[in-house]
This record gives structure tokens, C-alpha cells and sequence, in this order.
């Protein structure tokens, strides 16, 4: 019956994805509405999981089979009943199950799942006779190789869903955030939230693929000023030999992008499960234990946080391990093994993760196949294969490597030992306990920085064990047990070397041996978390358990005492509305739940309930973004604009600061604004050319956020004292105006039409509508100017609007320079008229005493509509800015 369920709910998620399937397809191509293809889409996924249930989970052989389909039909109509019915009722009665409407849905799912098991078991898939299906033997599917019943019937099952991923053109980018920026609505967004934090993915590693097809897969970047190389440390699909070494991106070439796009997501997916499944056989656990310990893996919150960005590491560093042990020829393996070594290393040459990966992986090796390791016919081929395979990526990087071992960063760095907090070093074994709705609770790092790559299964071992079963591993002199000890400590000297150089103040000389001196303490915890889960995994194999309703209980108040006592510590207002709280929760269900009710064994149980806690807190982190509109992008509301401002800049730029990293390249424009992965030292010392070399090298020579500001020198910002944001270069943007164009700041001086502005003398006519906001005021003593900064309600590109400005001694004013201003537009009901309802002036005042007590502005649009802006200007108390009889 358990392998019944397991298969039954296999099935469940696969018709989730052709139910999905199904949809589009109604909706899109046969042109349904709405409702119409919702049911259609509904009875083409109920015959789906009745036929896969009837072969495969339950061995039906009843020929009725109308009859058959209509039973499965009710039953499934039943559990979507209780699905939304228990949803409803959670939400209705527990406040946190409304503030957190996930925790409702999968309530739902759990016991929808369950009526439908339930009801196909004994009420669908019977026996004829009368009887269930308890006892029948199933299909013999013994001559198929790929069967579902055998041990490869995961990676089948794998591969399928995988498909469905990728042509239902999903993704797990975050770039509504992209849409968002250039004032659009987030377009594609299936599921979840997209999350600002991730713009190393949505606003330079998607971007840059973007800018990969825009060119034709060519090399060099012609779209951008910069002209800078494409074939750089984390890889694009590009035209050239390195491509044999990018399967990811092989689809490119031969399907729409949008469906490569998806492709190279469920690729590096489907390789990760399916890789960290057969390295943990490999190590010598069970099929079913070495599933869901994969499970596990992926739902680490490192792995769930990072994935758009170091997911293809991940998922290829286990296959290295599996090919050095394949059974086949050694020239055939050294073949194999070269072009795997290649094809990581250039998937995302990101060197914090390739050597602590490398470290994890010889502790695994050392603590589990030392023997066979050792072996020359394993160890040479081994290591000739890493070596060519590395000896290809530094060769098709070469370029690359010439100019980033010469840069301040990250190139030049060396840090000291003792970085990682001891909390986030806990949450290794008691995931999210330093963090609550996504947010640190004590450490100044940001949330991708203070997770960790752990699960609960150690904590359980220790909560669950018989400790007799403990005294016997520790003492016994079985041959069995012996081995399993001395893979323990082997284990646990790799995870403590690891534990000391991250919790302890060593001087940098230390970790210089390992290069761990160069890379940041969180960097490490994805290794750390494989190895304590190793450890965690060896003591659930060889331990006895008992999982008890008393022991659940004690259980249930020590963590409890341990996540409530953390932020009564650190917070004021101790918060439990985050998922963090729930994972041990959920834990502690699951495990009660698989071990009192379905009698399963205490490792496979603690396996599952931990991947479900991660499964739950994590991995609902990544959205669910549809592909198509990443690379069949809409028109957005600047769109004319942007194209005409770049085209009056002489040198053919487009200067806008409000867009991050390089989403407007990836839409075309020349944008100065932009990430460079490589250094444009030429590029930058021909607008700079009187800094001081020392100074140009310190500031330009880096990986860097290109940002624009109205500075009067490039800089390496410092938010903090101490704490200088080295990936950040901001340069003045009138070094690229030379008379040219800037949406933000520009608009004025170059002589194109735009809103005006009149400085009046008496308040005009009329009652003002509140509208329109003054962000920034700022006056200069010596020049005697006021700069304003804030928008209107109307465009600041129709010269038929006026800006009014009323402040005793103002002379003069700058014509208004437009500025982009996609967060008006979605505060004031995504209306696309309002993308430049931004503006800059400077006000000029004659001699005079101090700072202008009064200064009173108004919006006049085309229709005489007149508006009062508020915010930074604050003075509507009368005098001046009351109306005056016979005023204007």
C-alpha cells in the first residue's frame, strides 16, 4: 500500500502538469474561453491519472472500462471537494493559515490526496469479483528497461515530467521584476512571487541570454556600447566550438528561445535529482533512501535561494562521481569524464562553489569508496579525465581568466577565517531558525546570505534514536558497525576542518592551502550541508529508532523552545507569521504521520519528512514564470521614447539610471547602464582620462553594476562605514551626455519638447487636487538654487503640461527634465500615461537671507486640471499659497 500511495501521488503531480498542458492548449490554440477550457482541460487530466493508475499503481484488469472511468471520475470530484473545503475552512478559522494561503493549499492537497487514494483503491480499481486490489500481482513489465516498477522507474518518470516542464515554457526566473522596472505589468507569472533580491538572475544571467540571441549567438556584444565579450564565466549560448561543452543550450539552436529557455531550466533540473539520486546508491544507500536524500539536497534553502545562479553547478558536480566509478572502458571513461568536467566547470566557472564542492566530494570518496577510489584503474582515469576537462574550460576561457586575474574584484581578495555566524552555522542542522518571513533576524547580510544548506534528518537522529542503538555504534566491534564508524568520523573530520576555518578567527595564511581564503563564509554552506546530511544519513542506517506520541511531543517543545526562544532573544516583537516556523512543524507531522499510521521504517520517514519541510519553507521561494514573454517581449510604455532619446545622444547612447543591471541591452538599447562581467578599462579611460592610474585600476578594474548618478566622479560606493558594495561602479552621467541625451536629467537641456514650468508670483486660481508628489528638495547656499525632484500627474514629455512654482525671490527656473517613473505608474492603477510623470528643475533665486521660508508648487495638465503636489513641500498652510482675488 505505501508504494501504492507513492505512485498514486507520482501520478497526481504529472497529471498537474498535463492538466496545465491541457489548458494552454485550449486557451490558446482551440481559442476556449475560460470555463470551457478549464473543464475540458480537467477531463483530459483525469483520463491521464486514470490510465496511468489503472497500468501502473493498481494493475487494474477489470474490462468495464467506461464503468471504471466514472468511478475515478467521482472520486477525484470528491477529493477536489475536500481539497477546497478544508482550504476554506483553514483560512476561514486560523489567522495564519489566511496570512499565509500556501499553508491552506497544501493542507488541501494532503487531504484532496488522500479521499482520491482512498476512493481509487477501494473504490475505482477493484477487483471484479468484488475484492481490492491488495493482493493482485501486478503487470509483468520485466523485458521494458526504462519500466516503472524498476529501479530506473524514477528517472523515467523524471525525464516525463521534465518535458511537460519545458513545454508548458516554465521557468523559475524572477523577471516579472524586469516587466516591473519598464513599468509592465509582471507578465507570465503562473505561481508564486518573483523576488527583488534575486537580480543576479533577472537583471544579468537572463538579461545576458537575452543578449546572447539578440545577437545571433555571436560572440561579442554588438548591441551594447561596451562591445564586451559574451563568452565569459557563466555561460550563454553562443556560436562557436565551446557549444559541444553547453548541452543545456543545444535547443536554442532548434526551438523557439522561449522553449530553450524553459528547456535549459528542466534540464539542469531533471540532472540534478537524477544525479544526486544515483551518487547517494553509489555511496551505498537503498533506491527509495537515495530518492528522496536527492529530494532533500534540492530542497536545501541554499540550493532553492541560488538556483537561478549556481543550479547548473549543483546539478553537475554529483555526475562527475558516478562517471569516475562507471563500469566501461577506461579510454571511454576518461572520455566521458573530460567532456562532464568541461561541460561544469564551463556551465558556471564560479570558483567559491567548485572547490568547496571538490573538498565535500573527497570527504565522500575518503569516508565511503576509499578502497575502490584509491584504485589506479579508478584514480588515474579520474584524474586525466578532471585534468583534460579543466585543461578545455581554462582554454575556451582563456580570455576571460587574462583579464579577471588581474581585476581588484573579485580577483584580489583575501579573507580571514571565522566569517559565518554561529547561528547560520546551526541552521545547518535546524533550517530557518536565524530567519523569519524571509528576513534575517540578527545578521546584517541579506537573506541569500544567511541561509544555510541543511535539513532536519541530523536533528531527528538525535531526537528519535534509542540511545542504546548509539552506545552500540559507538563500542561495538562488528565488522558492519566498524565501517559505518570509521565512515562517521571521516565524515565528521571534513565537516569539522570546514566548521573551524568558517566559526573561527583564523588569520587568512590558514585557508590559503584550500583557496578558501578567497571566497565569502556563505559560499561554504551548501558543502557543509551535504556533508552533516551524509553523516545524518549513515546514523539513521546503522540507529534504532523510536517514534512515539511522547517522544513526538518532546520533541515538538524543544524545537519549539529552541525557534521561539531565538526570537523572544532577538526581537522585540518575537514574529512567528514566517514559513521558518512551519518547517519543523511539518517535520514533526510528516514524520508522526508516516511512522504511527503507515508503520514506515524511521530513516525513509525522517528522509521524507525532511524533504517535505524544505519542500514547503524553500522550495515555494521560486516562482513559476512562463518563458514566452522573456523573449517575446511586449512594447513598453517608454518604449518611443527610450528610442529617441538614445537616437539625439550623438554617440548613439540611452543614459537611464531607473532600470537595474542589464535589462534595457537585453531590450535593444545601447544603455550605458549595464553589468560588466570583464573590465572596459579603454572604454571608461577614454571618458576619464585624467584620473590618476592607481585610482582608474581601483575604481574600473572589477566585476561591476554599471549605475549613472549625478556625481561629478566615478566612484565604488560605500553604504556603510566599513562596508563598500565592491560589485558596484556609479559614473556621472554628464561624462556621456557631451550635449547628448539622459531621460532622467537630460530632457530639457537638449532642446526637445517637454512640460514647462513658470515661476509665478501669486497662487493660482481655484481649488488643487492633491496629486503629485515632491520627493527631494535640495538647496545650495552658495549658488543660491533649489533642486526639485518628484512627479506629477501627467507626462513630463507633453509640452502642453506646466509645472507652477511659487517662492518669494525665484528668478528663474531649468526647463523640467523628464524622469522614468515605472512605481507611479503601478501606484496609480498601472496607468502607462504616467511612465515620465518624473521631473528635475533647479530654481534660481536672487541675492537674498537664508533658505526660502515658502516654496509652493501645482501641475497644470492640457485639460487645466490643477493639481497641488505635496511630500517634500509641505507649506499649504495660507499665506503665499492660498489664491489671491482676480488671480490667474
Amino acid at each position: 500500500m505505501k508504494l501504492q500511495f507513492l505512485s498514486f501521488a507520482v501520478v497526481g503531480a504529472l497529471g498537474f502538469l498535463v492538466d496545465a498542458t491541457a489548458l494552454q492548449l485550449f486557451l490558446n490554440v482551440a481559442g476556449l474561453d475560460l470555463y470551457s477550457a478549464r473543464i475540458g482541460s480537467f477531463l483530459v487530466a483525469v483520463t491521464f491519472t486514470w490510465a496511468m493508475n489503472r497500468h501502473f499503481t493498481f494493475a487494474s484488469d477489470d474490462p468495464r472500462l467506461l464503468r471504471e472511468w466514472f468511478r475515478f471520475l467521482s472520486a477525484n470530484s470528491l477529493g477536489a471537494g475536500v481539497n477546497l473545503g478544508t482550504y476554506g475552512i483553514l483560512v476561514w478559522a486560523i489567522p495564519i493559515v489566511a496570512a499565509h494561503p500556501v499553508l491552506g493549499v497544501a493542507a488541501g492537497s494532503i487531504a484532496g490526496l488522500a479521499v482520491n487514494f482512498l476512493g481509487s483503491r477501494f473504490f475505482v480499481f477493484r477487483d471484479v469479483s468484488g475484492g481490492d486490489t491488495g493482493n493482485r500481482r501486478p503487470l509483468d513489465l520485466s523485458g521494458v528497461p526504462w519500466r516503472p516498477g524498476g529501479a530506473q522507474a524514477f528517472e523515467f518518470w523524471l525525464l516525463a515530467a521534465g518535458a511537460v516542464y519545458a513545454l508548458l515554457c516554465l521557468s523559475p526566473s524572477s523577471y516579472a521584476i524586469s516587466f516591473q522596472a519598464l513599468a509592465l505589468d509582471p507578465v507570465g507569472l503562473f505561481l508564486g512571487k518573483a523576488r527583488p533580491i534575486r537580480s543576479d538572475e533577472y537583471a544579468v544571467w537572463t538579461p545576458y541570454i537575452q543578449i546572447a540571441v539578440n545577437n545571433g549567438f555571436a560572440r561579442f556584444n554588438e548591441t551594447s556600447p561596451y562591445l564586451e565579450d559574451l563568452r565569459n564565466f557563466n555561460a550563454l549560448p553562443l556560436r562557436d566550438w565551446g557549444l559541444i561543452f553547453k548541452p543545456q543550450f543545444w535547443g536554442f539552436f532548434v526551438l523557439d528561445p522561449a522553449w530553450a529557455y524553459s528547456l535549459h531550466h528542466a534540464i539542469f533540473i531533471v540532472a540534478f535529482l537524477a544525479g544526486w539520486r544515483r551518487l547517494f546508491h553509489l555511496l551505498g544507500f537503498g533506491w527509495s533512501e537515495a530518492t528522496l536524500a536527492a529530494f532533500v539536497v534540492f530542497f536545501f534553502p541554499y540550493t532553492q535561494l541560488w538556483w537561478t545562479t549556481t543550479g547548473s553547478l549543483l546539478a553537475g558536480f554529483p555526475w562527475l562521481i558516478v562517471c569516475l566509478f562507471w563500469q566501461t572502458a577506461v579510454w571511454k571513461r576518461v572520455l566521458v569524464l573530460s567532456w562532464l568536467s568541461a561541460s561544469w566547470l564551463i556551465s558556471h566557472l564560479y570558483p567559491p562553489i567548485v572547490v568547496t564542492c571538490a573538498f565535500a566530494g573527497v570527504v565522500l570518496l575518503l569516508a565511503f569508496r576509499a578502497r575502490e577510489t584509491l584504485r589506479p584503474s579508478i584514480i588515474l582515469p579520474g584524474l586525466l579525465g578532471a585534468a583534460l576537462g579543466a585543461a578545455i574550460a581554462v582554454f575556451y576561457l582563456q580570455d576571460a581568466f587574462l583579464v579577471m586575474s588581474k581585476t581588484v574584484y573579485p580577483g584580489d581578495r583575501s579573507i580571514d577565517g571565522g566569517q559565518l555566524s554561529f547561528w547560520q552555522w546551526v541552521s545547518t542542522f535546524l533550517p530557518g531558525l536565524g530567519t523569519t518571513g524571509r528576513e534575517p533576524i540578527v545578521s546584517t547580510r541579506n537573506y541569500l546570505e544567511t541561509v544555510a544548506g541543511g535539513s532536519f534528518l541530523l536533528a531527528g537522529c538525535f531526537l528519535f534514536c534509542r540511545w542504546r542503538s548509539l552506545k552500540d555504534l559507538a563500542l561495538s566491534s562488528d565488522n558492519a558497525v566498524r565501517t559505518a564508524r570509521r565512515r562517521l568520523l571521516v565524515l565528521f573530520a571534513g565537516t569539522a576542518v570546514m566548521s573551524v576555518w568558517l566559526l573561527v578567527p583564523l588569520p587568512s595564511e590558514a585557508g590559503a592551502v584550500l583557496l578558501w581564503d578567497k571566497f565569502l563564509a556563505p559560499r561554504f554552506v551548501f558543502a557543509l550541508g551535504l556533508l552533516s546530511l551524509s553523516m545524518a544519513m549513515l546514523l539513521a542506517e546503522r540507529l534504532d529508532f523510536s517514534v512515539t506520541p511522547a517522544r513526538l511531543g518532546v520533541a515538538a517543545l524543544l524545537l519549539a523552545g529552541l525557534y521561539g526562544g531565538f526570537r523572544f532573544s532577538y526581537q522585540s516583537q518575537p514574529d512567528f507569521d514566517g514559513l521558518e516556523v512551519w518547517g519543523p512543524i511539518l517535520f514533526l507531522l510528516v514524520l508522526g504521520g508516516e511512522s504511527l499510521l503507515f508503520r514506515m521504517r524511521a530513516f525513509p520517514a525522517m528522509l521524507a519528512a525532511s524533504a517535505c519541510a524544505g519542500a514547503l519553507v524553500y522550495g515555494t521561494y521560486n516562482p513559476l514564470q512562463s518563458s514566452y514573454p522573456i523573449f517575446h517581449r511586449p512594447d513598453h510604455p517608454g518604449a518611443e521614447a527610450f528610442r529617441s532619446y538614445q537616437e539625439a545622444n550623438p554617440e548613439n547612447l540611452l543614459l537611464i539610471r531607473e532600470v537595474p543591471g542589464s535589462i534595457l541591452n537585453a531590450w535593444g538599447y545601447r544603455s550605458v547602464q549595464h553589468v560588466l562581467v570583464s573590465p572596459q578599462l579603454e572604454f571608461f579611460r577614454e571618458r576619464f582620462p585624467k584620473l590618476p592610474e592607481k585610482q582608474f585600476n581601483r575604481i574600473f578594474n572589477r566585476y561591476a553594476h554599471i549605475q549613472l548618478t549625478d556625481e561629478p566622479i566615478p566612484y565604488v560606493p560605500m553604504p556603510a562605514p566599513g562596508v563598500i558594495q565592491h560589485d558596484v561602479i556609479r559614473v556621472p552621467m554628464v561624462a556621456f551626455e557631451a550635449g547628448g541625451s539622459s531621460v532622467s536629467t537630460g530632457g530639457g537641456r537638449n532642446g526637445r519638447d517637454v512640460a514647462g514650468l513658470e515661476i509665478i508670483e501669486i497662487a493660482p486660481r481655484g481649488v488643487p487636487l492633491p496629486d503629485g508628489v515632491v520627493d527631494d528638495v535640495t538647496w545650495d547656499e552658495a549658488a543660491r538654487t533649489m533642486t526639485l525632484r518628484g512627479w506629477a500627474r501627467f507626462s513630463m514629455l507633453d509640452p502642453d503640461n506646466r509645472l507652477l512654482v511659487l517662492a518669494p525671490g525665484a528668478e528663474s527656473a531649468t526647463q523640467p527634465e523628464p524622469v522614468y517613473r515605472p512605481d507611479v505608474v503601478f501606484a496609480l492603477g498601472n496607468d502607462q500615461r504616467l511612465a515620465f510623470s518624473g521631473f528635475t528643475t533647479t530654481v534660481h533665486f536672487g541675492d537674498g537671507k537664508g533658505k526660502p521660508d515658502t516654496v509652493c508648487i501645482w501641475s497644470r495638465d492640457s485639460d487645466q486640471r490643477l493639481f497641488r503636489l505635496g511630500g517634500a513641500v509641505k507649506n499649504w498652510s495660507g499665506g503665499a499659497c492660498e489664491p489671491k482675488a482676480g488671480a490667474n
